[in-house]
């Protein structure tokens, strides 16, 4: 009787085949063991290899139908829904990080693949392409709706990696530090606020320039250690804005002071002045922001305040943001199982 010796590895199937010769998906790729929402660097990979079923199909469906209902309403009317927040909830392992990022990149839709400018839809409609799959034509048709009525930007981080040991409470502060961070501007929030007031009056290109020649060095580099050059900064300001040294020393001290608190209030509102400048960009398409949340469901648990906190954050996205404010928030346990934990923490703590 013949025998044949299998590849290490893999089972052969008659003298010639082995199981990896007829799989589609490459069994030697290397599987990240945690799926990071805000890793931009295996994104394509990411969307490639994503599997999805028929019950992800019907959820997938349900996100996007109240999507696009939102835009179809706000761009009737002027204002979208008001149900812009979703929740994905799974244990350990699940998968509902890499849900999330797929989701909140096929809203973005950006180019994740330069050789034949594939963008994010077109990596994930070839998931879409077999007939059994549940619902395939209506996601194709949602996402094509997307794609041509919305722009989105997403925002993607797991917020215990953005937490600021001196305001570590303020779910409102991280997700706004998060979205500036996203524009390339500083991660410390009265810094961040002189940047966005220098670009909007047409002069950060001109800070940029002068700080560069003053100094030797790129802004950028130095920007993380501000506190060691407020001279340099200040010297730059007066020289940019053509203003006495004295008045720029003034404005850095004026921001340091003024411009350091966040609210939910005023959170909402910066953003909304973010789309209203992107609208003229990128129309006939609604500018909208998508935050993607990594195990928000886990930070909110660790204390009362923070889940009322980011329900009127939510709510303060809604009636300013007017249904181009969105979030998806991933937990290990279902939104009542929270609730009922961060009451059960809240009085234990009294």
């Amino acid at each position: 009787m013949a025998t044949t010796t299998a590849p290490r590895g893999s089972e052969a199937i008659g003298n010639n085949l082995t199981i990896r010769d007829i799989l589609a998906r490459d069994l030697s790729r290397r599987i990240e063991p945690v799926v990071k929402v805000y890793d931009r660097g295996n994104l394509a990979e990411d969307l490639r290899q994503f599997v999805i079923t028929d019950s992800l199909a019907r959820e997938l469906r349900k996100f996007l139908d109240a999507f696009t209902e939102s835009l179809r309403s706000r761009i009737r009317r002027g204002r979208g829904g008001d149900g812009m927040a979703v929740r994905l909830w799974g244990v350990f392992g699940s998968g509902k990080s890499h849900v999330a990022k797929v989701l909140g990149h096929i809203l973005e839709n950006d180019v994740v693949e330069p050789e034949g400018n594939r963008r994010g839809i077109d990596l994930f409609n070839v998931h879409l392409d077999d007939p059994p799959l549940h619902g395939a034509a209506d996601l194709k048709a949602a996402l094509t709706e997307t794609r041509t009525h919305a722009w989105c930007k997403t925002i993607a981080f797991e917020i215990k990696s953005k937490l600021d040991q001196a305001n570590p409470e303020s779910v409102t502060e991280i997700c706004l530090r998060s979205f500036y961070e996203s524009l390339g501007l500083a991660s410390t929030i009265w810094l961040t606020r002189l940047e966005r007031k220098l670009q909007t009056e047409g002069q950060y290109d001109d800070f940029l320039r002068t700080y560069r020649e003053q100094n030797g060095r790129e802004w950028v580099a130095d920007r993380m250690e501000h506190g060691f050059y407020l001279d340099e900064i200040a010297t730059a300001l007066a020289a940019a804005l053509d203003r006495p040294l004295a008045s720029a020393r003034d404005m850095l001290s004026a921001y340091q002071r003024d411009h350091s608190g966040v609210s939910p209030e005023t959170f909402a509102r910066e953003l909304v002045e973010y789309l209203h400048g992107r609208a003229a960009k990128v129309k006939p398409r609604e500018p909208h922001l998508v935050f993607v949340i990594d195990e928000m469901g886990q930070f909110i648990t660790e204390s009362g305040d923070r889940i009322h906190e980011l329900q009127v954050i939510i709510e303060q996205a809604g009636a300013q943001g007017r249904g181009r404010i969105w979030f998806s928030c991933t937990s290990q346990e279902a939104l009542d199982q929270v609730v009922d934990r961060t009451l059960y923490t809240v009085r234990c703590g009294r």
